[in-house]
């Protein structure tokens, strides 16, 4: 058998693990000779009438190369990985060869481990696979996961412990406020002063019978109403501070107006008569140094000069005038700027005192009205008691009425003298206890009555 020529591929492909040989090649043909000695031989069996023992066909021996390929078959564990070698930007060699010997695993046969090989890599370059690099990632993926959870726990752990903080000053706020609450109440009941009506509801309470009760409702009557006269007064006192004040801030605003008024005047006449001082001084010293000139009296210059200082004199006389005048104004002005100052002072005192005035009397309205209510609600308390009590008692004043009218019949009926005491002993007791209650209530139609039946 020719062994044919090998033709080399234009693209590497990795092999799969095991034993593979281009068809054709030398050493394909030896393999297959090797292969074919070592195939056994037909056995033939031979009978004997006499003795009986077979015979075979003895077998091939097998030559040396025969002997180990057939042992390192059948002990083998490995396959060889075959490749082609491409360095320096060309394949060394013709044919693929053998690399070297390894165990074969199944991530061997996974399509990801397939590798093309880009003329110019570096040859024998060996990457991890996919799987492996997931491998050597887990690891790290999973210290940041950890990293990750125990950030966000811290970030729970704060967010707990802000809420808790939140929640807390909450509380202590809600403390502090009820603390402060209950501090003005007991202040206020420390300092509240005993009334009239706390007295006479001190007695209200412990009032036994209608007519107690109603002494001290007619009480709580005469309070309320002075009360109200009280309340009455404060409101018109309250409105007349208000009116004074009102008065008096509209005064004080006019004297305001004419204070700044004034001012302006005093300023403008303090100006005209600094302008005015100062063209006089001007006009004298002018008139002075003309009247010093010696002229003569035909010279034309002469007429025109005393006219100037004829001028002159007028304008200082007039000048003097308004200066006067204009004193005079800033005396009166000044004197009207002190009555105004003044006058500000009283509406202001007015108005001060109009604002104290119905602060008091706001606070005494308030001290007032609190009275008040609280004499409308005892009223109203031990009105409602007052009729529940008369009813009690009518009640029982008509049965204990009935109970006498009966002992007096019986009594009138009966023939014993024993039985007739007994009788009059029961009557005497409870017309008695039928009085005192008769004596002591606002039920109408109920009279003491006698205590003898005979």
């Amino acid at each position: 058998m020719s062994i044919g020529a090998v033709t080399q591929p234009n693209i590497y492909k990795k092999q799969k693990p095991g034993v593979k040989l281009s068809s054709g090649s030398t050493a394909s043909n030896n393999l297959k000779a090797v292969l074919s000695d070592l195939k056994e031989t037909k056995q033939t069996t031979g009978t004997s009438n006499t003795s009986g023992t077979v015979s075979a066909t003895p077998i091939k021996a097998k030559s040396t190369m025969a002997k180990q390929v057939s042992s390192n078959i059948s002990s083998s564990t490995s396959e060889s990985v075959f490749r082609e070698s491409y360095k320096g930007g060309k394949y060394i060699g013709t044919t693929p060869y053998t690399e070297g010997m390894r165990f074969v695993s199944p991530s061997d046969y996974k399509r990801e481990n397939v590798r093309t090989v880009i003329p110019g890599e570096i040859s024998g370059y060996v990457g991890l696979t996919s799987r492996g690099q997931d491998r050597a990632m887990k690891p790290v993926n999973d210290f940041l996961n950890w990293q990750q959870q125990q950030y966000q726990k811290m970030m729970e752990r704060a967010k707990c412990m802000d809420t808790a903080q939140m929640f807390n000053n909450i509380s202590q706020g809600i403390l502090g406020v009820g603390n402060i609450a209950t501090g003005i109440i007991q202040a206020k009941q420390s300092t509240k002063v005993e009334t009239p009506t706390d007295a006479t509801v001190n007695e209200l309470r412990q009032a036994d019978t209608t007519s107690e009760l109603q002494a001290g409702i007619s009480e709580l009557n005469a309070q309320q109403s002075t009360l109200n006269t009280k309340i009455d007064n404060a409101n018109k006192t309250i409105k007349e501070s208000h009116e004074l004040k009102t008065d008096a801030e509209a005064k004080l605003q006019t004297t305001e107006d004419g204070i700044s008024s004034t001012k302006k005047d005093i300023q403008t006449y303090s100006s005209n008569i600094t302008k005015w001082q100062s063209s006089l001084q001007s006009d004298e010293a002018t008139l002075k140094q003309l009247e010093s000139m010696k002229m003569d009296s035909t010279s034309l210059s002469y007429a025109g000069v005393q006219n100037q200082i004829k001028e002159l004199r007028t304008n200082i006389k007039n000048t003097k005038q308004r200066i006067k005048d204009a004193e005079t104004a800033k005396q009166e002005a000044e004197t009207k700027l002190r009555e105004l100052e003044t006058a500000k002072q009283e509406y202001t005192q007015t108005i001060q005192t109009a604002n104290n005035d119905i602060k008091t009397n706001s606070q005494g309205l308030e001290t007032l009205t609190e009275q008040k209510e609280d004499v409308t609600d005892a009223l109203g308390k031990y009105s409602q008691k007052l009729t529940k009590m008369e009813n009690k008692e009518a009640d029982k004043l008509n049965s204990m009425r009935s109970q006498l009218a009966e002992y007096a019949k019986e009594y009138q009926s009966e023939t014993d003298p024993d039985k007739k005491q007994k009788l009059q002993d029961k009557y005497a007791k409870q017309v008695a206890e039928y009085n005192q209650l008769a004596g002591s209530t606002t039920v109408s139609g109920h009279t003491a009555l006698g205590t003898e039946l005979g």
